[in-house]
């Protein structure tokens, strides 16, 4: 999507990085997509890994991301591993707009993430 000149001149400086690096805008489902994939070939998370975590702790991680823009005290309480804990000590009153909407990308990618691992256990219920 391409915004006319018109609305460009008076886009916030952090226009670029919201969008994904460039001053056209990807969709929410191609940033999700590309968040799935790194969390898939930068951190490890592949279908194994995410097998390992059978009593809902990908749903709740999202939760928490998604919640963060609302509560950063309720997404402490229902963060669902020790650490790292993405909202310890952070002062929420001055996130920008860039780190809210990576927020909820990574939301979307682990409810993304969430959603294969219960169809994997629905096809193959002896496995995961």
């Amino acid at each position: 999507m391409s915004l006319p000149d018109t609305y460009t001149a008076s886009l916030p400086e952090d226009f670029e990085q919201i969008m994904g690096g460039s001053a056209k805008a990807k969709s929410a489902i191609e940033l999700i997509a590309e968040e799935r994939h790194r969390q898939i070939d930068t951190k490890g998370f592949s279908a194994a890994h995410d097998d390992e975590h059978d009593f809902g702790q990908i749903a709740a991680a999202a939760g928490c991301y998604a919640l963060a823009g609302w509560s950063n005290t309720t997404s402490q309480e229902l963060w669902p591993w020790e650490e790292p804990n993405p909202w310890k000590d952070q002062d929420r009153w001055n996130i920008t707009p860039a780190e809210r909407i990576n927020e909820l990308v990574k939301a979307g990618a682990l409810i993304a993430a969430e959603i294969d691992r219960l169809q994997r256990s629905m096809l193959n219920p002896s496995k995961v």
